[in-house]
């Protein structure tokens, strides 16, 4: 996949809404921005709420549950105020 700008990875995510099975390299560019810290609360929202359906998509959707109730605990800002922290998927 070749390295998306913050806009065209939000289109990407939001055409996963309409697909019928994962693409392994998405769920992997967005297990690495992930991983890097790159992923904005509009991307987690897209992870949580566009992936449910799509099986590949459910350890990133659990690493992204976590970083955001991690995110949650440790500050009194809304959650992903600043972005999103490194999470290490299981």
């Amino acid at each position: 996949m070749a390295v998306l700008d913050a806009d065209e990875w939000d289109e990407k995510l939001k055409q996963l809404a309409g697909r019928t099975e994962a693409d392994p390299a998405v769920v992997r560019e967005g297990v690495r921005r992930l991983n890097a810290g790159l992923l904005t609360t509009r991307d987690m929202r897209l992870v949580l709420l566009s992936t449910g359906h799509l099986t590949g998509w459910q350890p990133p959707r659990r690493a992204v549950t976590r970083t955001v109730i991690h995110q949650a605990s440790r500050s009194t800002s809304p959650v992903g105020a600043s972005g999103i922290t490194r999470a290490a998927i299981r």
